[in-house]
């Protein structure tokens, strides 16, 4: 204990380490980079000041030779020739390190997800009620907006509160991410496509308009695999990480767009943190400063922001991405450090077909021929709203404030499609109301409209034969179309 000097080791660690130690000093062969007795010895630990053994002293510790964590069981036994040396007894403890480690990155995952949850039931009951709301600004100057000469001085103020309320309504829509199991209906797309449409919105546009000496680069897998999504979610996402890039270089420097395939073998899940299979994968690159440790245990929780006030959004933007990748059964990734920061999201992908586009139509293609439609909603305003553009359309229109007014109304007259409110409060709600009018009509038709559903209903009312879902604030061309597709039903 005096010398340091190496007495007896046995097999395992003369084969670990390769070469022959008896003899030698254990700081200069058991550890790198020491030219004298480790810092962290424990020989002081197993004898008291009269010099007799303590006992056994037990500690952890990781080796710098292949960096494996160590359990020790250090004691003073007295050597053949009657000095006491030390004896340790160290066992490789590496995998319950690691099994702890995930384990507590488990737990902090579950409390994430927890704390995510209750925001987003916060955020979805907000959301309904502003969606509702916001029908009314949306919705009312486009009705005003038909019937004015396009040279009446009204049309440029109601053009302007129409655009306010559906920005209004894009907030709400990133409430609506938050609220986890709401991003909308999926179709099968090509991941590079929804990347090339974004960089030719006017989003994009506007962004490398305001941020003039940014470089943009692209390098898009030529064979990238096919995803499930809603594209929707899926270029808010690429659009909110390319702002935030943008933002985190104050306007100078470089972002780059790729994407890439990637398979997840069996022994690589853990290391990803996915299930095993093929993914096609987006990665935003930026050159900024990093973000640091403190701000990356928070950056994807909602209003946790930097951004500057009346310039940058709402402080949504990245949980609008985490919650988007948790519905689409993804993940994202975030690499940092003071030359740049590297997002990747993961998406599962498909050998399915790429859903065609659909083709523009005009209000005039979308006129009915006097079916008579049932419209169900407990807000007085929304029923105006979905009369007056009904019937605008040329639909007979019917409307009640409440499911039990419906089935009353449906036992004496017949409807051919009911416009069907979601949450009605006080009575029974949309799925109720459409089970009921089953057995009144077996074939009766619906679509449902909501300014937020809770997901569990939403699912029980399609099993059930729903046609579709729109959701407020809807426009008429939206109505329109829904409506005239689902009456085209057989």
């Amino acid at each position: 204990m005096e010398t340091h000097e190496i007495l007896f080791v046995n097999s395992y660690l003369h084969n670990l380490l390769g070469k022959h130690l008896v003899g030698r000093k254990c700081y200069l062969t058991l550890q790198k980079n020491q030219d004298g007795p480790c810092a962290f010895c424990t020989n002081h630990n197993l004898m008291d000041r009269h010099g007799n053994p303590t006992g056994i002293h037990i500690w952890e510790f990781q080796n710098t030779w292949d960096h494996h964590w160590y359990e020790c069981r250090d004691q003073a036994i007295p050597w053949t020739d009657g000095r006491l040396v030390r004896m340790e007894i160290a066992t490789d403890i590496t995998e319950r390190k690691l099994a702890a480690k995930e384990k507590e990155a488990l737990k902090d995952k579950l409390s994430r997800a927890q704390k995510m949850e209750a925001i987003g039931l916060m955020a979805g009951g907000v959301a309904h009620d502003l969606n509702n709301i916001l029908s009314g600004i949306v919705s009312y100057p486009e009705l005003l907006l038909m019937q004015l000469p396009e040279d009446s001085e009204l049309r440029q103020p109601l053009t302007a509160i129409q655009q306010s309320g559906r920005r209004a309504a894009a907030v709400v829509a990133d409430l609506l991410s938050v609220a986890r199991g709401v991003t909308g209906a999926r179709e099968i797309a090509d991941l590079n496509h929804l990347v090339t449409s974004y960089l030719a919105s006017p989003e994009h546009g506007k962004l490398t308009s305001l941020y003039g000496r940014i470089a943009w680069e692209t390098n898009l897998e030529p064979d990238l695999l096919n995803i499930s999504c809603s594209p929707t979610h899926v270029q808010k996402c690429l659009m909110n990480l390319v702002g935030n890039g943008a933002e985190a270089m104050d306007g100078v420097g470089r972002i780059a767009i790729a994407t890439r395939n990637l398979h997840v073998a069996l022994h690589e899940t853990r290391k990803y943190d996915l299930e095993k299979g093929d993914y096609a994968v987006l990665s935003v690159s930026d050159t900024g400063p990093g973000i640091t440790k403190k701000d990356l245990e928070h950056i994807f929780e909602p209003f946790y922001s930097k951004k500057i006030m009346g310039r940058s959004g709402t402080g949504l933007g990245l949980s609008v991405v985490w919650n988007t990748m948790q519905d689409h059964d993804g993940a994202v990734k975030v690499d940092t450090n003071p030359k740049g920061t590297t997002f990747e999201l993961y998406f599962p992908a498909t050998d399915q077909q790429v859903t065609p586009d659909g083709e523009g139509v005009k209000l005039a293609d979308l006129r009915g021929k006097g079916e008579r439609i049932l419209v169900i909603d407990d807000q007085a305003q929304q029923r105006d709203i979905a009369t007056k553009m009904l019937e605008s359309l040329g639909y007979r229109v019917h409307a009640v404030e409440s499911g039990e007014k419906a089935i009353s109304f449906l036992q004496k007259n017949s409807a051919d499609l009911l416009l069907l409110d979601m949450i009605m409060d006080p009575g029974i709600n949309g799925r109720e109301t459409f089970q009921e009018s089953l057995k009144i009509n077996p074939g009766q038709k619906a679509v449902i409209v909501s300014g937020y559903s809770e997901n569990e209903e939403v699912k029980k009312v399609f099993e059930l034969g729903v046609g579709g879902l729109i959701k407020k604030p809807y426009s008429m061309e939206e109505l329109g179309l829904i409506v005239r597709r689902e009456l085209g039903k057989k």
